[in-house]
Formats: C-alpha cells, sequence, structure tokens
C-alpha cells in the first residue's frame, strides 16, 4: 500500500507545521511538545503500569512464600485451604515456617510500598503542567503577523516586514490602562526617538481588544503615537514565543474604570536582531524586573547591536 505523504502547510502566524501531527502533539516555537489535555491521561498510564508491576510482584512474592509443590498448587481453594497448608496437614506439602513466610512477607510489603511511592512520583511528575520559558537568546525569532493599531489607526502588523528596517523590540505586557503597563508604555514612548537613532523599532503585544488598542496607542500619556500595538486576544503570538498567558479575572477593572474582560500575557520583551535571532530576553517573572527596567535594558542591547557588539 502507498503511504500517503506528508502534507506541510505555512501561515503567517506560525512556523512551518505538519498537518499530519497527532492528535497530543502541539507546536510551540517550532518545537513539538505534549498537548496540555493529554498530560492527565499520560500521568494515570504511567500510574496503572506501576501498579500493574506491583501487583505481578505481590503475586510472585506470595507464591515464592507458600513454597508449593504444582500439584499442591492445585489443591490450595479458600482461607481453609490455606489454614492446612499453615498446620501441614494439607497432603503432599510440608509444614511451613512461619517466620519464614512473616520475613517474606515482610519484604514484599517494602518492595510494593517502593513500587508505589514510585508510581505516585511518576504520576505526580507527569501532571504537572508544563512550565513556560521563553524563547532563548540566539533563537530564531517566529514571524508572526496581528492586527494592530499606530496612533489610533489599525494596520496588520508584520515581524519579517519590520525586520527589514533593522532590530526590533518585541514586548508582550498584560493589560493596557493598567499600573505597570502604562508605565511601561510611557517609558518606551519618551525613549522611542533613542530607539530609533539606533535603528531599531518597537511594538508591543497584548491580549486586549484592537478597540481598547486603538485609544492607548493615541493616548498622549501611554503610547502617544510613538510605536504600534498588537492584539493578541488567543495568545497565539504569545505561545509562539513560549510566553504564559492567564485567565481572565472576574470583574477586573483597568484605571479608568472600565471591565478588563481579556487574558493576561507575562511581561516579556525581547530584542530581535535583523538576522531574525533573538539577541536577548527579558522577564518580570524571571529576572524581577521592573517594567521601566524591559525599556532600558532593550535599549541598551539595540545600542549594542548598532555599535557591533555581541549584548
Amino acid at each position: 500500500m502507498t503511504q500517503p505523504s506528508r502534507v506541510m502547510a505555512r501561515n503567517s502566524e506560525s512556523p512551518w507545521i505538519s498537518l499530519a501531527e497527532p492528535p497530543f502533539i502541539r507546536i510551540a516555537a517550532g518545537r513539538r511538545v505534549l498537548a496540555d489535555e493529554w498530560q492527565p491521561l499520560l500521568a494515570w498510564t504511567a500510574l496503572t503500569l506501576v501498579m500493574a508491576a506491583s501487583w505481578n510482584r505481590l503475586r510472585h512474592h506470595a507464591a515464592s512464600c507458600l513454597i508449593m509443590a504444582p500439584d499442591a498448587r492445585m489443591a490450595l481453594s479458600g482461607a481453609h485451604d490455606m489454614r492446612r497448608v499453615v498446620r501441614g496437614t494439607l497432603p503432599g506439602l510440608p509444614r511451613l515456617s512461619l517466620s519464614m513466610c512473616k520475613t517474606r512477607v515482610t519484604a514484599m510489603n517494602k518492595r510494593l510500598m517502593c513500587l508505589l511511592a514510585a508510581g505516585a512520583v511518576a504520576a505526580g511528575m507527569a501532571m504537572v503542567p508544563p512550565a513556560f520559558a521563553e524563547i532563548g537568546q540566539g533563537a530564531a525569532a517566529p514571524a508572526f503577523t496581528a492586527q494592530a493599531s499606530h496612533a489610533g489607526k489599525d494596520f496588520k502588523y508584520s515581524l519579517a516586514d519590520a525586520l527589514k528596517k533593522g532590530p526590533v523590540v518585541v514586548y508582550f505586557f498584560p493589560s493596557a490602562y493598567t499600573g505597570g503597563c502604562d508605565i511601561e508604555a510611557h517609558a518606551f514612548a519618551t525613549e522611542a526617538e533613542k530607539f530609533k537613532a539606533a535603528g531599531a523599532t518597537i511594538v508591543g503585544v497584548s491580549a486586549d481588544s484592537i478597540q481598547r488598542l486603538d485609544k492607548f496607542s493615541a493616548d498622549p500619556s501611554y503610547c502617544a503615537g510613538k510605536f504600534p500595538v498588537a492584539s493578541d486576544s488567543e495568545g497565539k503570538v504569545a505561545a509562539l514565543f513560549d510566553v504564559k498567558m492567564s485567565a481572565a479575572v472576574p470583574n477586573a477593572t483597568d484605571v479608568r474604570g472600565e471591565a478588563i474582560e481579556h487574558g493576561f500575557i507575562s511581561r516579556s520583551t525581547f530584542v530581535i536582531g535583523q538576522d531574525g535571532k533573538v539577541a536577548a530576553v527579558f522577564s518580570s517573572e524571571a529576572d524581577h524586573l521592573h517594567p521601566q527596567e524591559h525599556v532600558s535594558k532593550s535599549l541598551a542591547v539595540v545600542e549594542q547591536l548598532k555599535a557591533g557588539k555581541t549584548p
């Protein structure tokens, strides 16, 4: 039978992805990883295998404890015959040493408990949610496109197009019109001319709707029309960079008192060289950075790139 050919597809938001991937595999930043919904099944499978191995060991030790001849095994049935085995009154079977049985049972229990403990550890490790670790320095930055807003006007942002002009600072932030994000946006806007002098451009990415970002990008107190911000409401762009996105918080509101109905992307910044490779990564969660430090550190990196130095 002729094997079906492997079909490959490429879209604007992800690297090459095989359409023939099994359902328990997902692609994250070009790497195959176990899909989240399959991890509990993996955990229970591991636990079941360990329990099955434990049961086989139990049967083996029980048989060795009885020291039975083949014909005597066939004669055993129920608790009554078991008592006759211990007393030595079952025809063809010698009297058992109770101390020998106790010793073997104790050893059997210890081995069984060790196997069960190993099974619990294996299952626990399998059920731990995958840790999100942003793609690191030197990795190829995943190309993406997204609906974005610049000075209140919508357009389609393309990282590939932006890289043709020079290095790009892609910074992910949780939400427009919230304390830390407002500080960060204002700092990027204030330093925008310095980034431009270094030949770099800036783009912010959040899960905000494009309507919220239209206002945020034009607000003179924040982005001030100095750089675009892209909408990643489903977290697809964040997933390409392996950046964590948490669920929406019920009844959350921004500094204006308006409802925040979207999820929150972790604050992370990627400085991408014109060669398309990640020159530096900064994370508030991993590096314990203040929002404003993302700006100063990113600026230092793009200035190093302009000077031909390795960050």
